[in-house]
C-alpha cells in the first residue's frame, strides 16, 4: 500500500488503492508517471478558508500552497503561476463543468511530498480574482493520482 498524510489542520494520506479507479476527464491526459515510496507519504495539511491545503513544488520550485480537492477532475494552477513558471502556452484543451474550454498546460515534475507526477497536465485559471482573501497557487485534484486513495486524517492533528 502507498500513503500520503498530512499534520498542521490534520493528514493527508496517499494509499494505493486495487479496487477503484480514478478518471481524469476524457481530453485531460493522465501525468506519465507517479512515484511513491512504498510505504506512502505524510505531508503537513493547513487550512484555506476551510479548504485542505497542501504545498506543492513544481518543475523544482515552490512551494506554492494548492488546495488539494477531491471534487476537481483536473488539477489546475493560477494563470500568474503559469507566467511565473514561463510554462508553455495552452497545450490542449479540456472543458470546465460549464462547458467552457480551458487551456491545460504541461509540468515536467509536480510533486507534494515525497510523490511525484512527471509529465502532469493542469489546467489554467485566474484564482486570484476567484478568492477574497490570498488566493491559492493551486488545486490539486487527487484524480491526479488515479489508482490511489487519498485519505484526510484530521484526527491526526496533534
Amino acid at each position: 500500500m502507498h500513503a500520503i498524510t498530512t499534520a498542521t489542520m490534520g493528514m493527508l494520506i496517499l494509499t494505493g488503492l486495487l479496487a477503484a479507479q480514478h478518471h481524469l476527464p476524457a481530453d485531460a491526459p493522465a501525468a506519465q508517471k507517479i512515484e511513491l515510496p512504498a510505504g506512502g507519504i505524510s505531508v503537513a495539511m493547513g487550512d484555506l478558508g476551510g479548504r485542505p491545503i497542501v504545498e506543492v513544488s513544481i518543475n523544482g520550485k515552490g512551494p506554492y500552497r494548492f488546495i488539494l480537492d477531491t471534487g476537481a477532475s483536473v488539477t489546475v494552477i493560477s494563470d500568474d503561476l503559469k507566467d511565473e513558471l514561463a510554462l508553455p502556452a495552452g497545450v490542449s484543451n479540456a472543458h470546465t463543468p460549464d462547458g467552457a474550454s480551458a487551456s491545460l498546460v504541461r509540468i515536467d515534475s509536480l510533486r507534494v511530498g515525497d510523490a511525484a507526477l512527471t509529465g502532469a497536465f493542469a489546467g489554467v485559471a485566474p484564482l486570484s480574482r476567484m478568492f477574497r482573501s490570498e488566493a491559492p497557487r493551486g488545486v490539486l485534484s487527487a484524480s491526479s493520482f488515479p489508482g490511489y486513495l487519498v485519505i484526510f486524517d484530521y484526527a491526526g492533528n496533534a
